[in-house]
């Protein structure tokens, strides 16, 4: 289990992958997970996946996966754990051929996920992202869901330009970095808004990734025939249906009110949802 000080902030973490998995993934359908290491396949059997894919391009990632599937005794009619990059052009041959056996229930996928800020992996430059987006489009099935959650980087940009405007101009012309601190968190920024690092109180390790701007992922993503149906923070989310899944999230040891300090923490990420158009 993961030692953090930031309990329920990592409760409500779980909580938004399970809501999101159950609220747009239908019983028997196939689902693919994008960068994934098999954390989340509880949430899966509970929400009824029938097929479950996941692509992973590290192999120690993947196996790790694989062996966490294979400790829950291998559930769902058919897994499948591909060793591949989604941001590379010879993405999609490799699927069709793992499913090949039984194409027509399994592909193209009823459902995308890409969870714990992995989406940013895939926006290291515009042609990757482009690329990333081309490849879910010929995965997922017209009217199918690809979802997840990253870094929301308004929040982060409007917490750093707070900081700086209690600066003089010769302090932030000096900074090459801005960190952003929190009772729980502290957000490292470089100054062009690109990229971050998150650390949060406890834990060994530190989350990396590229700033995602919702106009840019908007564009692109209907550049490739996805609707986006939400973009919104965690904060936004966790107001709408707390009351409407309490006992999923009290099962997350989310109960009662949620400290200041931790909604603060919260307040940092954001959901996305898009749809594959209809053809």
């Amino acid at each position: 289990m993961l030692k953090t000080n930031a309990v329920q902030f990592r409760g409500i973490e779980n909580w938004v992958k399970e809501i999101l998995s159950a609220q747009l993934i239908e019983k028997d359908q196939s689902v693919c997970e994008l960068y994934s290491r098999g954390s989340d396949i509880g949430k899966w059997q509970r929400c009824g996946c029938a097929h479950y894919y996941v692509v992973e391009p590290n192999e120690d990632f993947k196996n790790e996966a694989v062996k966490k599937w294979t400790e829950k005794k291998k559930p769902f009619k058919s897994a499948k754990f591909l060793c591949l990059n989604p941001c590379t052009s010879d993405f999609t041959r490799p699927i069709k051929d793992a499913v090949s056996d039984s194409m027509d229930k399994i592909f193209p996928f009823g459902g995308m996920a890409c969870f714990g800020s992995n989406i940013e992996r895939s926006f290291s430059s515009e042609e990757s992202a482009k690329t990333f987006f081309s490849n879910c489009a010929s995965i997922t099935k017209p009217g199918g869901y690809f979802f997840g959650y990253m870094l929301d980087s308004s929040v982060a940009w409007t917490r750093a330009q707070k900081l700086l405007s209690q600066m003089s101009e010769q302090a932030q012309s000096q900074q090459s970095k801005i960190t952003v601190k929190g009772e729980l968190y502290q957000l490292v920024l470089d100054r062009n808004f690109e990229n971050y690092t998150l650390s949060v109180d406890g834990e060994k390790d530190f989350q990396s990734g590229v700033l995602i701007k919702f106009p840019v992922l908007s564009r692109i993503a209907k550049e490739y025939g996805f609707d986006v149906i939400s973009l919104a923070n965690w904060h936004e989310f966790f107001e709408d249906f707390k009351n409407v899944y309490w006992e999923q999230l009290e099962g997350y040891q989310v109960k009662g009110v949620v400290s200041a300090k931790e909604m603060e923490l919260v307040g940092l990420m954001a959901i996305f949802i898009l749809q594959r158009k209809n053809k």
